[in-house]
């Protein structure tokens, strides 16, 4: 079977990531700022449960595939990682402790991997991408 070609992986300078996170709405800002200050790769960052936020601090233990969420990580490494700055905000206070996603579609469900190849997530790289150029 003949693979598709992957396309070369675009990092933007800092501070079009700044750029990004600001205007973007909050769902974005919230996935935006867990892939760039602390590294999550998308899969966990779908994965992320309220239940997950332990005081100051994110437990990394479980991903998204097209399966749904498995616990275990690609490195097969639990992480506990400090809350990004300004993530705290971002979120609903009212649903710490609780097995919700932190980010949801608009039907109120765990978002699936297509999520960062379709809709915002892809106009916003569309936009970094011409700011670069620009």
């Amino acid at each position: 079977m003949k693979r598709k070609g992957e396309k070369p992986i675009f990092i933007p300078a800092f501070e079009n990531v700044d750029r990004m996170i600001e205007e973007a709405p909050v769902r974005e800002k919230i996935a935006f700022i867990l892939a760039s200050v602390i590294g999550l790769r998308i899969s966990e960052i779908l994965a992320l449960d309220y239940s997950d936020i332990q005081g100051e601090y994110l437990n990394i233990s479980k991903h998204v595939t097209r399966n749904g969420v498995i616990e275990g990580l690609k490195a097969d490494v639990q992480r506990l990682l400090p809350m990004p700055k300004g993530l705290l905000s971002l979120l609903d206070k009212n649903k710490f402790g609780l097995h919700e996603p932190l980010i949801v579609s608009q039907s109120v469900k765990r978002l699936s991997l297509n999520y960062s190849t379709t809709g915002i997530v892809k106009e916003f790289t569309g936009k970094i991408q011409d700011w670069e150029i620009s």
